[in-house]
């Protein structure tokens, strides 16, 4: 890996688009997830999109997508000419390598979900909160994205679920993101079974589990459980559950597009805003922390009141109400108009 500027010729297409990003056991697949979305819908609109990543398990995913991936250092930057648009997410992205970005390409749009981070970018996207920001910090170009509008979703999640609400639960999905490692889903799928003992589970394993061995132990012993290891259809699976229990990461926009409802735990600090305005807006059922007290009651609790199927046919609706699916698409809509616009000021 390079400590300085790539400065390799891109292939000449309309618009050249860097993204840089991370995925790991350790953050996730929340990140690289939502950056393939906006990839395809970028790619769709304008040209090529390659991704700069620093961890090594995200290169075979975003390979197996259909993208190029190059192995970078943390602080790698395009020379100047080689791309037009720079897309990062990644907390360590701060203010003065976006600062230097903005000196090397036409257009910088910055992936964010903390409240209080400065990031001078062209354009800020903040999926989980439609509060306003404190413009008066930022360039007089910067331009902000904000809410669930623009949650970065895969197409798919953008075709309206045909959907009835059961009046019995058959089916319970659990998730957690990408990677467990608070391992919780041993826990979570025998809270499940204590509320619901004859209702399937439908367990998602995702590719930097480290835990495999020990939650096909508890599926052994439980019982009527299904594993999905990586799956590629999960709006499928989702369309398929009654009721979900899941992390409040990136999959909780995917599970309110599917107008799935869902009970969320927050795993992570990050996650904290925009499980808290979906929960204020009726679109998931926020339990608490997963360090909290008694988290195993919480669940319990959650799990049974929505055993009515009014109440999940309600939080349902508000879901898919509040996330349409369409969010890449109009993220990449206003980035190339705006590219357009900065290219012509050049």
């Amino acid at each position: 890996m390079s400590n300085d500027g790539a400065g390799e010729a891109l292939p000449q297409h309309d618009v050249r688009v860097v993204i840089c990003t991370l995925g790991s056991p350790q953050s996730g697949l929340g990140h690289l997830r939502r950056c393939l979305a906006l990839a395809c819908a970028l790619q769709h609109l304008c040209g090529v999109v390659d991704f700069w990543v620093e961890d090594i398990e995200a290169v075979s995913v975003i390979r197996n997508a259909g993208f190029a991936a190059r192995l970078v250092d943390p602080e790698t930057l395009p020379e100047p000419g080689i791309a037009d648009m720079l897309v990062v997410d990644g907390y360590h992205y701060d203010d003065q390598f976006i600062k230097k970005a903005r000196d090397r390409v036409s257009l910088v749009l910055a992936i964010e979900d903390l409240p209080d981070r400065f990031l001078p970018a062209h354009i800020i996207l903040n999926s989980g909160t439609r509060a306003k920001q404190p413009t008066q910090l930022y360039p007089s170009d910067t331009q902000f994205l904000l809410g669930a509008d623009y949650a970065l979703l895969d197409s798919a999640f953008s075709e309206s679920p045909s959907r009835e609400y059961r009046t019995e639960v058959h089916r319970i999905l659990i998730t957690v993101g990408g990677s467990d490692p608070m391992n919780l889903m041993p826990r979570l799928m025998q809270w499940v079974r204590q509320s619901h003992p004859k209702v399937s589970q439908d367990v998602i394993v995702g590719p930097f589990f480290s835990n495999q061995e020990e939650i096909e132990e508890v599926a052994q012993s439980l019982g009527s459980i299904k594993l999905w290891t990586n799956p590629t259809n999960m709006r499928g699976i989702m369309c398929e559950a009654d009721l979900a229990v899941a992390g409040a990461g990136h999959t909780l926009f995917q599970l309110a597009a599917c107008a799935t409802p869902t009970v969320a735990i927050a795993l992570f600090a990050n996650q904290l805003i925009h499980v808290k305005e979906l929960a204020q807006s009726g679109a998931v059922e926020w339990v608490a922390r997963w360090s909290d007290n008694n988290l195993g009651d919480r669940v319990l609790t959650a799990v049974a009141r929505f055993s009515r199927v009014s109440a999940r046919s309600s939080l349902g609706r508000a879901a898919r109400k509040n996330v349409d699916g369409r969010g890449a698409q109009r993220v990449a809509a206003v980035a190339v108009e705006r590219l357009r616009r900065e290219q012509t000021y050049d």
